[in-house]
């Protein structure tokens, strides 16, 4: 499972490493790694409309119907809302996290690629201090799901 724009980082790898991947999370920000995924009809789309970016995942889920993709709806409220679903999360990757440990167990999965303390190539920095605060609950959430000892790899700031 990858999180948005972090698509892009596994074309900078062996072609056989996204054969492996069984799905992408997306707020539709991603940019060139959201772009780069459509080219991969095997991918689930798990698509997270929030208050500032409704007109975009209308925009892709269309995109996305229309070429035969896959595509989940989640959301990250208290109430049921028909047709989503509610995984878990504050980010994409967390709520990319929280997906993969519906299915296995915190050792069988691999966090990769992400930091909880700085913005990273891949990452919105159209607002830099709210994104560190998200990255903040992001880190909270990753330690709720039971991936004890991942801070101890991500880069410093």
């Amino acid at each position: 499972v990858v999180a948005d724009g972090a698509f892009a980082a596994f074309n900078l790898v062996d072609s056989s490493v996204i054969k492996r991947i069984h799905a992408i999370v997306t707020d539709a920000d991603g940019g060139e790694g959201v772009i780069q995924a459509m080219a991969h009809p095997h991918l689930l789309w798990i698509l997270h409309p929030h208050s500032d970016n409704l007109d975009e995942i209308v925009t892709l889920a269309q995109h996305l119907v229309e070429l035969g993709r896959s595509v989940v709806v989640t959301h990250q409220l208290e109430e049921e809302i028909d047709g989503a679903i509610n995984v878990g999360g504050i980010t994409d990757g967390d709520r990319a996290a929280c997906i993969a440990r519906c299915v296995l167990i915190p050792t069988e999965i691999k966090l990769k690629g992400f930091s909880t303390n700085q913005l990273g190539r891949w990452s919105n920095h159209s607002n830099q201090e709210m994104k560190l605060l998200k990255l903040d609950w992001m880190a909270r959430v990753l330690d709720a799901l039971g991936f004890n000892g991942f801070r101890t790899n991500q880069p410093k700031s």
